[in-house]
């Protein structure tokens, strides 16, 4: 039975992918190689325009609120929904440190190569938590955001 269940998790569906890959000589195959090599290109030329969160250190973040924030990034040639940008939010409890929760930002406008995003998010738990924004090349063909490993932190 775990045989089983092994083989429907992983093999079956890795089976699958290579096929979709391979079919029609390779076609999905070179457009994720073309997306990749666009993206590694462009990758280092991101650069943070502006940044408006809320300020933690003027206010005080209340439970059940709704809180806001944009991002706008220099971009270069990509486009708004190749990059992903996440906020990440960590717990610090009895001297140890983990990812609490990630929330998406949400792609809003892209003027030329200016890409704005948008999220709101709600304070839904008391604690010291600390936040990072993280940016990431983002493309549903690829089924994990492993199998492009880039990244940048805000």
């Amino acid at each position: 039975r775990m045989l089983e269940d092994y083989e429907r998790q992983f093999y079956l569906p890795m089976s699958e992918r290579y096929h979709k890959l391979i079919a029609d000589n390779y076609k999905l195959a070179s457009e994720i190689t073309a997306w990749k090599s666009k993206v590694t290109r462009e990758w280092d030329n991101i650069e943070l325009v502006s940044l408006d969160l809320p300020n933690r250190s003027k206010q005080v973040i209340a439970l059940g609120k709704s809180y806001v924030g944009e991002v706008k990034l220099e971009i270069g040639e990509l486009d708004m929904h190749e990059v992903g940008v996440e906020l990440v939010i960590v717990e610090q409890k009895d001297g140890k440190t983990s990812i609490y929760e990630k929330h998406d930002f949400q792609p809003k406008s892209q003027e030329g190569s200016i890409a704005t995003y948008h999220i709101d998010v709600t304070a839904d738990a008391p604690g010291l938590f600390l936040l990072a924004i993280r940016i990431y090349p983002k493309n549903n063909l690829l089924p994990h955001r492993q199998d492009f490993a880039l990244v940048k932190w805000l």
